[in-house]
């Protein structure tokens, strides 16, 4: 079957298989249930990193997107510019690629109630726009691709901020405009060859003016504040755990001075 091929011909380790949770007797259907360690989405993320990759380079060569270049000593500010992929220049630009196992481990313990399963952007990348009509015509791109299939879309591109206060999100929104896009190769053979192709990937859809002021100054600031909102959102889940206990009667009123 497919999973005894992925694990001795692929794979060639019965170990590796039992992390990304292939067998010799699995079906393709068995690749729907819930990822439920970091090694296993780590290995999926792994192994569908590069299908991704020229999936985003795809998408960018259709719709004026581009990428980021590393930093030079003495480059003006931000650049960006197409790629077509290739190896050979591969080292010029700043990727996404996936994400490190500290950065996993801290989102899982203070945001995702440590359930690997909700972490969503261990394979990610980012493509920059010009233009609004670039960035939408990507967008319905995405959304009609038959070999894709879209997870979840967020858009921070409010003028007011109003919807986001409607949902709740402006106590922690940082101000960063873009529009993400979940999504899993779903309709990819390479993808299902490898049995990675329910495995969901991040995509940010960002406009260059907005990418421009993304310098190192400002990551270093965003970290800051990012440090400062998970330890609230730590105080806030224990308030609201505490205040569900008094309310189910487990935690006992603290007693007034008269009693």
């Amino acid at each position: 079957g497919l999973g005894e091929y992925v694990t001795k011909d692929v794979l060639q380790s019965t170990t590796l298989a039992d992390i990304v949770q292939l067998g010799p007797y699995m079906s393709v259907g068995a690749t729907d249930r819930p990822t439920n360690t970091l090694d296993q989405l780590h290995s999926q993320a792994y192994l569908v990193s590069d299908v991704f990759r020229e999936m985003v380079v795809r998408l960018g060569a259709l719709h004026n997107g581009k990428f980021r270049l590393k930093e030079q000593m003495d480059s003006e500010g931000v650049q960006f510019a197409a790629w077509d992929g290739g190896e050979d220049s591969m080292h010029l630009y700043k990727l996404g690629g996936i994400k490190s196992i500290s950065s996993c481990v801290t989102k899982l313990e203070f945001n995702l109630g440590r359930d690997p399963s909700r972490l969503l952007d261990m394979c990610r990348e980012s493509l920059y726009f010009d233009t609004v009509s670039d960035l939408r015509a990507c967008l319905d791109a995405i959304v009609h691709d038959p070999s894709l299939e879209v997870a979840g879309v967020k858009s921070t591109m409010s003028l007011s901020g109003s919807d986001l206060l409607e949902r709740g999100h402006t106590a922690g929104f940082a101000g960063m405009r873009f529009v993400r896009v979940n999504l899993r190769l779903a309709g990819s053979e390479e993808a299902k060859e490898l049995c990675v192709h329910t495995h969901v990937c991040e995509l940010l859809l960002i406009l260059t003016d907005i990418g421009r002021v993304q310098t190192a100054q400002m990551r270093r600031a965003y970290r800051e504040w990012r440090r400062c909102k998970r330890g609230l959102e730590l105080v806030w889940t224990v308030v609201q755990r505490l205040k569900q206990a008094f309310v189910q009667g487990r935690v006992a009123p603290a007693p007034t001075p008269d009693s």
